[in-house]
């Protein structure tokens, strides 16, 4: 539905509210960010916190982290009333990853010097 734009969130709008509280972290994400970007204030507001929930990378493992930050940034100045939360997350992993460390916290970088 994300990939439909406007039409696929008011197609499956319903539906994409229950798969805020699915069992699998990416259809969280993925939900929250097709609302987030189509959908109603209301939406929005529990979009980001969704998507503010799955985006600490030291809670969430980097690859949900990286979906959920990518998520905030493609939400660009939606996300700005939860800016200083985004700038509180942490940018190092509880354990050491070597090839994609950089990813979340350049994403969060990324996304506040949009917010600004």
């Amino acid at each position: 539905m994300l990939i439909r734009g406007q039409a696929g969130v008011d197609a499956a709008h319903d539906e994409l509210l229950d798969a805020l509280e699915d069992e699998s972290p990416i259809v969280q994400v993925v939900a929250a960010e097709a609302l987030g970007r189509y959908g109603s204030d209301e939406d929005l507001q529990k979009s980001l916190k969704v998507l503010l929930s799955h985006a600490n990378l030291q809670e969430s493992g980097i690859f949900v982290a990286m979906m959920a930050n990518n998520s905030l940034d493609y939400l660009d100045g939606k996300a700005a009333s939860i800016k200083d939360q985004i700038a509180a997350l942490p940018t190092k992993p509880k354990q050491e990853i070597k090839r994609m460390g950089a990813y979340v916290p350049n994403l969060i970088e990324k996304t506040l010097k949009d917010l600004e």
